[in-house]
């Protein structure tokens, strides 16, 4: 079986221009916990997820170690989490993407997703991002192909 088999290509992207709140509306009108993000081309330039914003909300540990009392004040958490409304999608996603191809076999995008501890992975085709297959993906189209 093969990535094609069981990916969806009907796959909701944002713009790497997006404002935090088109970022926010998509995820939850859809609800989604990750995107990839694309350039005008339609080309990957990245991915979002729900851990990626929410790691903007929260300080490093090496920062919280540096200012433990101002990291421990409520009014100064919510005066840093008002600051990643300003930021835009290409400010939080990650660029080193981990793709496959349609012809990827499903084993192969298993192992992907458990090895890098991941959820989702963008299907590339001639530098173009054609689909997404997620675990849901998997265990719908795959594992019950097994029982």
């Amino acid at each position: 079986m093969y990535v094609y088999e069981v990916m969806e290509t009907d796959v909701q992207t944002i713009h790497r221009e997006a404002t935090f709140k088109e970022i926010i509306d998509l995820l939850v009108t859809h609800k989604i916990s990750g995107t990839p993000v694309i350039d005008d081309d339609r080309h990957l330039v990245g991915i979002l997820s729900e851990k990626d914003l929410l790691q903007f909300l929260f300080p490093t540990e090496e920062e919280f170690y540096t200012d433990v009392e101002y990291w421990k004040n409520p009014h100064h958490l919510m005066s840093e989490a008002k600051r990643i409304v300003k930021m835009r999608a290409n400010d939080f996603l990650t660029r080193e993407v981990i793709t496959v191809r349609p012809r990827t076999k499903i084993l192969t995008a298993c192992s992907l997703l458990l090895v890098h501890s991941i959820r989702r992975l963008p299907v590339i085709d001639d530098d173009k991002l054609v689909g997404i297959v997620t675990t849901n993906n998997l265990y719908r189209n795959f594992l019950q192909t097994l029982v």
